[in-house]
Parts: structure tokens; sequence; C-alpha cells
């Protein structure tokens, strides 16, 4: 029986127990999870396309290649310690959820955001398959609005990078719901229909946008997971800060990469050239409000997710490798020693 449905069946089981590691030994990377990182640390990887570090760094106004992405995915989820440390090797099957992009396919700039997400999970595959080579992994398409990147995805997963990963997509208009309670109560609802799939794979992969300010993105990106009521019960267009704390207790999601490519702001989309990553999806949404014109928004739900014991919020209490940000935490040289 799959790990998932035995955390399902266990819903006594506190929220923190969620968010316990299926960790390997093997090393990853850059220091980022040292042994001078105290525990209650969360590491997150941010890295802008101009990092000297890639192979081909790019203007933050540039539209990226596809290797540019590939290369910004990989360095990004590199520095945050790497999903070899979040992932089973010996997982048999893996979610990953794409993002959300209702409304981006009206406008050149939004359709250039779409493709340039599809291959921002492309790159996300890739890496999940050398983490878990012999996982089923499972593409979630199916959501209203996201008819544009639905096609795309399913052009992305049969590029030859991934021919020997066994790729596919799972509908979730087609896929079989099931009543399940929330883990020690709900903050909105005690209990939503979630998919199946949910319940039985052996890891969640977030891949998110930030669509724009007020939002703590890589939460909401779980939006249409679980539905109040019957299977045909609507999904809220605006997902309250409760329901995000319901879908993140449910949702269980090993590992967050956060697509800052695109943001949309006011006046339309700007382009950022950012990604980040790590374990604690709070962590990857909370530096995400620090950085420059992701806005401030989403931090309410933050706040009560933290409180539920799903993450760290305190800026202070998160690191982050690559781009600077200002008030995360870093190692003091007293703390790091003379070795």
């Amino acid at each position: 029986m799959k790990t998932r449905l035995l955390l399902a069946l266990s819903l006594c089981l506190a929220p923190a127990v969620l968010y316990l590691g299926r960790w390997s030994p093997e090393p990853v990377g850059v220091d980022a999870v040292s042994a001078g990182t105290p525990g209650n640390v969360a590491v997150v990887g941010v890295v802008a396309a101009d990092d000297e570090a890639l192979e081909a760094p790019a203007p933050l106004d540039a539209l990226l290649t596809p290797d540019q992405i590939a290369d910004l995915v990989s360095k990004t989820v590199h520095y945050s310690g790497g999903l070899h440390r979040a992932l089973d090797p010996h997982a048999e099957w893996i979610l990953v959820k794409p993002g959300l992009v209702a409304g981006l396919e009206s406008s050149e700039a939004g359709r250039r955001a779409i493709d340039s997400h599809a291959l921002v999970v492309h790159g996300v595959l890739r890496l999940v398959h050398s983490a878990a080579a012999e996982a089923r992994i499972s593409v979630v398409i199916g959501l209203p609005g996201n008819e544009e990147l639905d096609i795309r995805l399913a052009e992305v997963i049969g590029s030859p990078a991934l021919a020997t990963a066994r790729v596919d997509l799972l509908d979730l208009r087609d896929e079989e719901h099931e009543e399940m309670d929330v883990p020690d109560g709900g903050e909105s609802a005690e209990a939503y229909r979630v998919p199946i799939a949910l319940l039985e794979c052996d890891a969640l992969i977030n891949v998110a946008r930030v669509t724009g300010p007020g939002l703590a993105n890589a939460m909401a990106n779980l939006w249409g997971f679980a539905r109040p009521g019957s299977d045909a019960a609507p999904l809220p267009a605006q997902p309250g800060a409760g329901l995000l704390v319901d879908l993140t207790l449910m949702s269980e999601v090993d590992f967050t990469v956060l697509d800052l490519l695109h943001v949309g702001t006011a006046t339309g989309l700007e382009r950022l050239n950012l990604m980040a990553a790590g374990a604690d999806i709070l962590s990857v949404d909370r530096v995400a409000l620090a950085l420059p014109g992701t806005g401030s928004g989403g931090l309410n739900a933050l706040l009560l997710a933290s409180a539920r014991g799903l993450g760290q919020v305190n800026i202070g209490n998160i690191k982050v490798n690559g781009v600077q940000v200002e008030g995360t935490w870093v190692e003091q040289e007293d703390e790091a020693g003379e070795g």
C-alpha cells in the first residue's frame, strides 16, 4: 500500500509529521543543508537568469531559450538542496502539478509565458526522472482555463529528453474523487472531495507560477485538488486563506518549484526571469513575497498555515542560496567555524 494512502487513512497524525522528508543520505550539490544550518532554518534556492554560474546567463528582460530555462530550473533546484533529498528513489508514482495560466492565452506575451511555463515543467520532469528513475510520473491537467498549457504539456512530455521516463497526463476531469477529512480539522471545511490519485501517489511536486500580487502563489497552485461537496461542485474563483491551508494540509507537497519568469502586474506581464525552489512550500512563498516585483499579498494565508505547523514563514529563519534576499538567515563566521 502506497505511503499516501496510509497517510490518508491515518488522519490523526500531527500535520508536522506530513512534512518529515523522504530524504536520501546522498549529498546533493551546494552546501544547502549543511551542519551549520540549524534545524529550524528552511532552505530555498532562488536564481536569476543573469547568474554567472549558469551555462548561458541572460539579461533579466530577455526571452529565454529552452536550454536556458532548463539550466535555470536545474540550478535553482540544485541550490535548494536537490530533488534527491525530497524524493524516495524507489517511489512508484509521482504527481507533478503545473501552474495556473487562465487568461494568459489572450495576449502574445501571455502565450509566451505559457510556453515558458511548459518548459519549466519539462525541466522539472527531467529532474524528477533523475531522482526516481523507475517511477511513473503523472502531469496533472484538466483545470478550467489551462487548456493552452495542457496542449503544450502534451508536446513536452514527448520530447527525446524524456524518452526513458514513464510520463503521462492525468486529467482531473476524468479522475474519480473520494471524500477526505482535513488532518486535525479544516480551516474552511472539515472534508473535501479529492482526486484518488492524490491519495495513492508517493509524492507530489508543485510547479507553481507567480500570477501577481495578493496571493501565496505556491499554495494557491493547489487550487483544483479539492472540491467541497459533490464532484460537480464549482471551484471557488479566489480561494481564501482557510481553503489554501486545507489544500496544503491534504496535499502534502514534497517539493515546490516557483516560476517567476513572468509576473502579472496592473499593466500586464513583467519579465523577471527568476526561479525559486525548496522542500518547504511556505518558505518558497514567503521568499517570493520578499522579492521585488512580486507584491506583498498572501501573508495571512502563510501565517495561518505556519500556525498549523506546515512550514517556516519567519524570513529570518529561511536560508536563500543564489539571489540575496534582505532579512533572510545568513550563517555567521563564528557559527561556520574555522573549517
